[in-house]
């Protein structure tokens, strides 16, 4: 083992590639069986804070839009650091969250990307499966800061540094040393998010619950490898009952209002998980993922993964699958304002066909505004939806290409598109209402056979 090839334990690392169902979300006592210790309930530990420290969490005001990235494929490699930063700067792209960094390996791309001006969430799992990690690291706030505080201490005087990827997808058993670590980089760095990258049912609400991230950010991969066209069925974390809506909706649940939910959804294969195994997602169902991602209330989106490695391939091998996303980044990116100053509200627009279709409402903060999020679920086929906003009156004001439709207007959206509009209330605005559907601002359909997504 040397520096430049980080060998790193089971902890909070690569779990992708350790124990697939466990990695999967499967129930507890079957994940228990499986790595062979008891869990004896959920409940979130008592952790006191440092007494005469700030608990300060940083105000997370930006929607980071990028990709998932193995830092142990580049191995501190410059020329492949700065070749992967420039094309995603060039597509559209902003961040890179990263799992796997050693810092003294990594330190010169840190540099790089203040140059470049790429961000990054730097996941310092070399250093914390030594120093934070281990059992017979004490539990303690005073151990978890002397094991913390040289990681910001490298890392604080680069602006290209977001945020803290702390662990990912920890389980249960983590979660006491979880809740310390999230607490020590808000003491330490007060101004940068900190946060683990939570998966299943049965662990993302304890974990948020004890550990009380300044992001929940969770991994939704909704294609399993035997999942039909369309099927968003997450049946390659082992829930066969629960869709990309229904799963998000329940392990957010119980998310404080004021915590952003971030998400990094699959644009990649696994192929080596058996039941758990994934397949390569449909342009159009990536399509579907973002803008459900975006109706469920995601203010930030990364897409796994940028690299291939044996078990998968990434979207720099699969050209069709990155000039999608690229195109979803580059849309997204102008809706970023209203996104962030939104928040879910109840129902005042309606889409038809309902039964292969979404519709969410935003509201702004202030209840003041309104905004239809609207989807095709069909992601074979384009169709026609018609948007309604009953008991109201006024204007659907499309927020990518600025056009005016009337309410209960019909539009044409492509496989797996979505679109945001704001009501405008009678008398404002320009009056150009338009009453003929536009071009569809996305790619042309796929061309597949029939079918319309569950998700």
């Amino acid at each position: 083992m040397t520096r430049s090839q980080p060998a790193f334990r089971n902890h909070g690392v690569r779990r992708r590639q350790f124990v697939t169902a466990v990695r999967r979300g499967l129930c507890i006592a079957a994940a228990s069986a499986l790595l062979g210790f008891t869990v004896g309930g959920a409940a979130a530990p008592e952790i006191a804070p440092a007494v005469g420290q700030s608990q300060r969490a940083p105000e997370v005001d930006f929607f980071p839009l990028g990709v998932f990235e193995d830092a142990n494929v580049l191995r501190g490699d410059r020329a492949a650091f700065e070749a992967m930063a420039r094309d995603l700067l060039s597509r559209g792209f902003d961040s890179i969250f990263f799992t796997n960094n050693a810092l003294d390996r990594d330190r010169s791309l840190l540099d790089l990307a203040d140059q470049l001006g790429i961000g990054l969430f730097v996941a310092p799992a070399w250093e914390l499966d030594r120093t934070w990690w281990p059992s017979h690291v004490p539990a303690t706030m005073e151990a978890a800061s002397a094991a913390i505080r040289p990681i910001v201490d490298q890392l604080r005087a680069h602006r290209s540094v977001k945020g803290y990827s702390i662990a990912d997808e920890p389980t249960l058993p983590m979660m006491q040393k979880l809740s310390l670590a999230t607490r020590a980089f808000r003491v330490l760095d007060p101004d940068r998010p900190a946060m683990p990258t939570l998966v299943g049912v049965d662990r993302v609400g304890p974990l948020l619950q004890s550990a009380q991230p300044d992001v929940l950010l969770i991994d939704v991969y909704p294609f399993g490898r035997d999942n039909a066209i369309g099927d968003f069925r997450m049946t390659g974390f082992g829930y066969a009952d629960l869709d990309l809506v229904s799963y998000v909706r329940l392990v957010a649940r119980d998310k404080p209002t004021n915590t952003p939910l971030w998400m990094i959804l699959q644009a990649h294969d696994y192929r080596t998980a058996g039941r758990f195994a994934l397949r390569t997602p449909t342009a159009a169902e990536v399509r579907a993922e973002n803008w459900l991602a975006l109706g469920e209330g995601a203010t930030g989106i990364f897409w796994f993964i940028y690299s291939s490695e044996r078990s998968w391939t990434g979207l720099k091998d699969n050209q069709t699958l990155f000039h999608e996303v690229s195109l979803l980044a580059r849309r997204v990116s102008g809706l970023r304002d209203v996104l962030l100053n939104t928040r879910r509200g109840a129902d005042r627009f309606t889409s038809s066909p309902s039964a292969r279709s979404y519709v969410r409402t935003l509201l702004s903060g202030d209840g003041s505004r309104s905004f239809a999020l609207v989807v095709n679920r069909d992601c074979e086929r384009s169709q026609k939806l018609t948007i309604d906003a009953p008991g109201f009156s006024g204007k659907l004001h499309d927020l990518e290409t600025d056009q005016l439709y009337p309410i209960g207007a019909t539009l044409s959206f492509a496989p797996g598109d979505g679109r945001i509009f704001e009501l405008i209330g009678p008398g404002s605005g320009p009056e150009r209402v338009s009453h003929t559907p536009i071009a569809d601002p996305s790619p042309a359909p796929d061309p597949t056979p029939v079918r319309q997504c569950t998700g």
